[in-house]
Protein backbone atom coordinates (compact mmCIF):
# COMPACT_ATOMS: atom_id res chain seq x y z
CA UNK A 1 0.00 0.00 0.00
CA UNK A 2 0.82 3.21 -0.67
CA UNK A 3 0.66 6.68 1.52
CA UNK A 4 -0.02 10.16 -0.88
CA UNK A 5 -0.43 13.38 0.00
CA UNK A 6 -2.95 12.64 3.19
CA UNK A 7 -5.06 10.05 1.38
CA UNK A 8 -4.28 6.30 1.60
CA UNK A 9 -4.37 4.26 -1.80
CA UNK A 10 -4.18 0.43 -1.61
CA UNK A 11 -1.86 -1.00 -4.45
CA UNK A 12 -0.25 -4.12 -5.41
CA UNK A 13 3.13 -4.27 -7.05
CA UNK A 14 3.47 -6.32 -10.57
CA UNK A 15 6.63 -6.96 -12.28
CA UNK A 16 6.84 -6.78 -15.77
CA UNK A 17 9.29 -8.72 -17.53
CA UNK A 18 10.25 -8.58 -21.50
CA UNK A 19 10.13 -12.13 -22.20
CA UNK A 20 10.56 -11.40 -26.26
CA UNK A 21 13.65 -11.54 -28.36
CA UNK A 22 13.61 -7.49 -28.97
CA UNK A 23 12.60 -4.76 -26.97
CA UNK A 24 8.80 -3.68 -25.72
CA UNK A 25 8.74 -0.49 -26.56
CA UNK A 26 5.40 2.31 -25.06
CA UNK A 27 4.05 -0.52 -22.93
CA UNK A 28 0.54 0.32 -21.70
CA UNK A 29 -2.12 -1.20 -19.84
CA UNK A 30 -5.61 -1.33 -19.61
CA UNK A 31 -8.96 -3.13 -18.16
CA UNK A 32 -10.15 -3.29 -21.91
CA UNK A 33 -9.24 -4.83 -24.94
CA UNK A 34 -9.95 -1.83 -27.56
CA UNK A 35 -6.93 -0.61 -26.66
CA UNK A 36 -7.67 3.08 -24.86
CA UNK A 37 -4.82 4.41 -23.29
CA UNK A 38 -6.38 5.86 -20.37
CA UNK A 39 -4.30 6.16 -16.92
CA UNK A 40 -3.72 2.36 -15.72
CA UNK A 41 -0.77 2.43 -13.50
CA UNK A 42 -0.56 4.28 -10.28
CA UNK A 43 -0.04 7.97 -10.47
CA UNK A 44 3.39 7.94 -9.30
CA UNK A 45 4.45 5.38 -11.82
CA UNK A 46 4.96 6.15 -15.33
CA UNK A 47 2.46 5.79 -17.79
CA UNK A 48 4.04 3.89 -19.83
CA UNK A 49 7.39 1.40 -19.80
CA UNK A 50 10.02 0.79 -22.67
CA UNK A 51 12.19 -2.78 -22.38
CA UNK A 52 14.52 -4.13 -23.84
CA UNK A 53 14.94 -7.95 -24.38
CA UNK A 54 14.98 -10.07 -21.04
CA UNK A 55 14.50 -6.68 -18.81
CA UNK A 56 11.93 -6.11 -16.24
CA UNK A 57 10.57 -3.49 -14.12
CA UNK A 58 8.50 -3.34 -10.93
CA UNK A 59 5.19 -0.99 -11.12
CA UNK A 60 1.90 -0.51 -9.18
CA UNK A 61 -1.92 -0.78 -9.98
CA UNK A 62 -4.25 0.62 -7.37
CA UNK A 63 -6.69 -1.95 -6.32
CA UNK A 64 -9.80 0.06 -6.91
CA UNK A 65 -8.22 -0.74 -10.57
CA UNK A 66 -8.19 -4.47 -10.00
CA UNK A 67 -11.88 -4.37 -8.91
CA UNK A 68 -12.74 -2.77 -12.65
CA UNK A 69 -11.35 -5.45 -14.28
CA UNK A 70 -13.33 -8.01 -15.76
CA UNK A 71 -13.58 -11.21 -14.02
CA UNK A 72 -14.83 -14.77 -14.15
CA UNK A 73 -15.17 -17.80 -11.33
CA UNK A 74 -13.08 -20.43 -12.35
CA UNK A 75 -12.95 -23.79 -10.25
CA UNK A 76 -14.41 -21.56 -7.40
CA UNK A 77 -11.38 -19.35 -8.12
CA UNK A 78 -12.57 -15.45 -9.15
CA UNK A 79 -9.56 -14.92 -11.72
CA UNK A 80 -9.45 -11.05 -13.35
CA UNK A 81 -8.11 -9.74 -16.98
CA UNK A 82 -5.87 -6.99 -17.91
CA UNK A 83 -4.07 -6.17 -21.00
CA UNK A 84 -0.92 -4.59 -22.02
CA UNK A 85 -0.29 -3.32 -25.12
CA UNK A 86 3.18 -2.61 -27.04
CA UNK A 87 4.93 -1.85 -29.92
CA UNK A 88 8.18 -3.95 -31.43
CA UNK A 89 11.22 -2.20 -33.48
CA UNK A 90 9.04 -2.31 -36.40
CA UNK A 91 6.65 -0.67 -35.26
CA UNK A 92 3.86 -4.00 -34.44
CA UNK A 93 1.42 -3.11 -32.12
CA UNK A 94 0.85 -6.29 -29.41
CA UNK A 95 -1.80 -7.51 -27.15
CA UNK A 96 -1.24 -9.32 -24.27
CA UNK A 97 -3.65 -10.87 -22.11
CA UNK A 98 -3.13 -11.35 -18.67
CA UNK A 99 -5.17 -13.73 -16.10
CA UNK A 100 -4.61 -12.96 -12.45
CA UNK A 101 -5.48 -14.55 -9.48
CA UNK A 102 -5.79 -13.65 -5.60
CA UNK A 103 -4.04 -15.47 -2.69
CA UNK A 104 -3.59 -14.90 0.76
CA UNK A 105 0.34 -15.51 1.95
CA UNK A 106 -1.02 -16.99 5.34
CA UNK A 107 -4.81 -16.89 6.18
CA UNK A 108 -4.06 -18.09 9.62
CA UNK A 109 -1.05 -15.12 10.20
CA UNK A 110 -3.56 -12.70 8.67
CA UNK A 111 -0.84 -11.87 5.78
CA UNK A 112 -1.52 -9.65 2.94
CA UNK A 113 -3.73 -10.80 -0.47
CA UNK A 114 -1.55 -10.48 -3.69
CA UNK A 115 -1.94 -11.73 -6.82
CA UNK A 116 -0.74 -14.94 -9.09
CA UNK A 117 -0.51 -14.44 -13.18
CA UNK A 118 -1.59 -17.68 -14.18
CA UNK A 119 -1.79 -17.00 -17.74
CA UNK A 120 -1.27 -14.47 -20.69
CA UNK A 121 -1.65 -14.94 -24.42
CA UNK A 122 0.08 -12.58 -26.81
CA UNK A 123 -1.14 -11.83 -30.10
CA UNK A 124 -0.25 -9.70 -33.27
CA UNK A 125 -2.96 -6.62 -33.53
CA UNK A 126 -3.78 -6.19 -37.32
Amino acid sequence: ANEDSNSYVEQYEFMIKNVGRGPALRITGGINNNGDNDAFFADEYPHSYGLSSAESCKTRIDKFRIEQMHSQTIKDEQRRHFYLFYFDQLGEKYITTVEIKKRVADVKKDAPEFYVVMENIREKIK
